[in-house]
C-alpha cells in the first residue's frame, strides 16, 4: 500500500494485492482524492486472532484525526471500524498487548504525556485517555516482543531515556525496565529479535 504525499493528490491511498502469485499485482483505491482530510500511517493490523489483517489508517482534518479500518478482502472494500476525535498529529501502535486475542490501539502525540487507547471487540471501543506513569512526555512507543508478548518501548521526548513497558489495556501499564543512553545520543527506535532488544 502507499500514501501519496504529492500536494495535488495527498488523500489518495492505493492498495496492491496478489491473490494468485502473478504479476502485475491488482491495484485498488482505498481512499480517493475527493475524500476529506489527509491520510497517513497505513498498516495491516490483526484485529482478532485468526482474522485476516485489516487495513488501518489515520485521516486528519478539521483539527482532529480519525482511525479507519477496512476489510480489503471484500470487493469493493468495506469500512469495518471508525474512531473519531483523536487528537490531531497523533500516531498509533497496535497489537494484542494483553493476550486476549484482540488488538489494542495506543495513540500518542509527540511531546505529550497523555496517551489514548481503544480496543477491538468486534468493533472499536470508545476512546479513553490516561497519563504515562511518570508524566514524562513521549516521543514514540513502538511495540516489541522480547518476552514473547507484545509490549511498548516508550522513548521519552529528550530521546536519551526509554522504558520497556507491559500494557494490559484500560490504562494499565507497568515499567519493566528502563534504559539511559550512555553516549548521550538519542534513541530513535527499537527492534526486538527473539529475546534481544536493539535500541
Amino acid at each position: 500500500h502507499a500514501v501519496y504525499d504529492d500536494p495535488s493528490n495527498e488523500n489518495i491511498v492505493q492498495g496492491f494485492r496478489n491473490r494468485d502469485g502473478s504479476l502485475p499485482m491488482e491495484e485498488f483505491a482505498i481512499a480517493e482524492a475527493s475524500a476529506p482530510g489527509v491520510a497517513s500511517h497505513p498498516e495491516a493490523v490483526t484485529l482478532q486472532a485468526g482474522m485476516t489483517p485489516a487495513y488501518a489508517m489515520l485521516r486528519s482534518e478539521s483539527g482532529a484525526a480519525q482511525l479507519e479500518l477496512y476489510d480489503i478482502e471484500k470487493d469493493p472494500i468495506q469500512l469495518i471500524g471508525q474512531l473519531v476525535d483523536i487528537p490531531l498529529d497523533s500516531d498509533y501502535v497496535a497489537a494484542d498487548f494483553d493476550g486476549d486475542g484482540e488488538a489494542e490501539f495506543v495513540f500518542w502525540t509527540v511531546g505529550s504525556s497523555e496517551l489514548y487507547e481503544t480496543q477491538w471487540n468486534g468493533g472499536l471501543t470508545p476512546l479513553t485517555s490516561f497519563t504515562y506513569t511518570d508524566a514524562s512526555t513521549v516521543t514514540a512507543p513502538p511495540e516489541i516482543y522480547t518476552t514473547g508478548q507484545a509490549e511498548l518501548l516508550v522513548i521519552h521526548s529528550d530521546g536519551t531515556q526509554a522504558d520497556r513497558v507491559s500494557y494490559a489495556g484500560s490504562g494499565s501499564i507497568s515499567i519493566e525496565e528502563s534504559f539511559t543512553s550512555k553516549s548521550g545520543q538519542p534513541y530513535t527506535g527499537a527492534l526486538s529479535t527473539e529475546k534481544v532488544l536493539h535500541l
